[in-house]
Parts: C-alpha cells; sequence; structure tokens
C-alpha cells in the first residue's frame, strides 16, 4: 500500500521550502493514519522529499520498522541501482514463521 503525507499534489509553483513546511505541517495527520488505520507490517520511506523528516519517523512510535534505517531509497529523481535494489530487497515479502 503506497500513501502520501500530503493528500493532494503540490501546485508547481510551491517552492522547496514552502514543499516541506506542508510535509511537515501534515506529517502528525499521516503518522496516526499509518498507526491507527493503515497499521503496516513496516514502514518503507522512498521520496526524497521525505529527508527532513526521516528523525521524525524514527522518533515516533508506528508499531513497525521504518526501512531504511537512515535516509530514503530513492534519495534522487535518478536513483543508482543499488538504490533501486534495495528497495527491491525491502519489498520482498518475508513468510511468518512456522507454528
Amino acid at each position: 500500500m503506497l500513501t502520501h503525507v500530503l493528500e493532494c499534489p503540490l501546485d508547481e509553483t510551491v517552492s522547496p521550502t514552502q514543499a516541506q513546511t506542508l510535509l511537515a505541517k501534515q506529517l502528525p495527520i499521516a503518522i496516526t493514519r499509518i498507526r491507527r488505520s493503515l497499521k503496516p507490517k513496516r514502514l518503507l520511506l522512498l521520496s526524497a522529499e521525505l529527508l527532513p523528516l526521516v528523525e521524525q519517523f524514527h522518533n515516533v512510535a508506528l508499531g513497525c520498522p521504518i526501512l531504511p534505517t537512515s535516509g530514503v531509497f530513492l534519495p534522487t529523481s535518478t536513483p543508482s541501482e543499488s538504490d533501486l535494489q534495495a528497495l527491491r530487497t525491502a519489498l520482498v515479502i518475508v513468510p511468518a514463521p512456522a507454528a
């Protein structure tokens, strides 16, 4: 499942600074939605726009691991092969242990 911190796309006239302000303002609502409604088994941080917020994600109790443990999977608009491979690895579903 993929979710966005911001519910609506940003207007192309929004500056990067304004975008970061909007993301930071919306983050508590997104975290509440993730924790209460989505209840993920793990959270993958993808976008470079989340880089300034990584620490905040790691400082809240979401009840699941947050990957990567530092940074985001796609730190640039042209990710390297190693960035893509790290994302592919994180997306692999790990089977539950047999009872």
